[in-house]
């Protein structure tokens, strides 16, 4: 519904003014045409309440639901102005949060922007993938190059990846399902799987852990698949490096540069953050010195 629509549209605008943008007022959004003002009224008829623009308010109103006119209630208005109401418009209108375009867009922009500077890049969303007479699906795929060193750009990369908002569990099972199947039909792709919120559930992270685990398939001791994870702490941040100095433990631990700005490196750190796994070529030093003592055990 409409009102759906401002409200998630209020509560992701509410962070990003917070930590992105804090100067931003609301006449900025009305410049933009992203919001912008009418009146409410309730239909005399169905009861339904209408919400009319400034050019459709009259004296005579029609009710988007029954369709029948009705006329503008002059002598009983809400006190306090509440009639007065702010709409989202546009692409902003479509409810929670534009079906996941706020968390799929902001995922993008920490990429392109290169977590502190722009860089060359191109991205889609949205992609429709078919394998093995299988289909699935990504929210995003992005090329950008890898760093390597002082800013200078190296080979691309691709990223796919999940998005999703807010909620206590909405990383599924079903998700990193199709993830699976998206990066084994693509192949040597970095997956990336983000939310809004700034923390992964329970349930969510053990679900993540077996991804993780499938992903760190060692192929030329390399793993088969890099998994970056983000939250809100990553999305809304402008200076990576320097959010997760403010934070302290466990994320000050890996507020570097290479921590921060190289892919390979941003996954080990987001997974010791949020899964509390040892780096890539630790684990798969212990997982060989384990293999090695379970066959002289035998």
């Amino acid at each position: 519904s409409t009102s759906d629509s401002f409200k998630y549209f209020l509560i992701a605008i509410s962070i990003i003014t917070q930590k992105l943008y804090p100067k931003i007022i609301l006449d900025d959004y009305i410049e933009c045409n992203v919001i912008k003002v009418g009146l409410e009224t309730k239909c005399n008829y169905c009861g339904a309440k209408n919400w009319h623009s400034l050019d459709e308010t009259s004296y005579d109103l029609r009710c988007l639901r029954c369709l029948k006119d009705y006329r503008f209630p002059q002598g009983s208005l809400e006190p306090h102005n509440k009639n007065w109401k702010y709409r989202v418009t546009g692409p902003f209108a479509v409810p929670d949060f534009a079906q996941g375009a706020y968390a799929s867009l902001l995922t993008i922009r920490f990429f392109t922007s290169k977590i502190g500077y722009s860089t060359a890049s191109s991205y889609s969303t949205a992609l429709e993938l078919e394998w093995k007479s299988n289909n699935t699906e990504i929210d995003f795929a992005i090329w950008v190059p890898e760093e390597n060193g002082f800013n200078v750009n190296g080979s691309p990369r691709l990223i796919i990846g999940e998005a999703k908002s807010f909620g206590s569990d909405v990383i599924k099972h079903e998700d990193l399902h199709k993830l699976k199947m998206s990066a084994s039909a693509i192949g040597d792709t970095i997956i990336v799987i983000s939310v809004l919120k700034e923390a992964f559930s329970n349930e969510e992270k053990r679900r993540l852990k077996e991804f993780v685990l499938w992903a760190r398939e060692s192929i030329d001791c390399r793993p088969k698949h890099w998994v970056i994870l983000l939250t809100g702490t990553e999305l809304f941040s402008e200076s990576l490096e320097q959010t997760w100095k403010n934070l302290g433990d466990p994320y000050s631990a890996h507020a570097t540069y290479h921590g921060t700005r190289y892919l390979e490196q941003l996954s080990d750190a987001t997974q010791a953050i949020y899964l509390e796994f040892d780096s890539y070529y630790q684990w798969l030093e212990n997982t060989q010195r384990h293999n090695v003592e379970i066959k002289k055990q035998k």
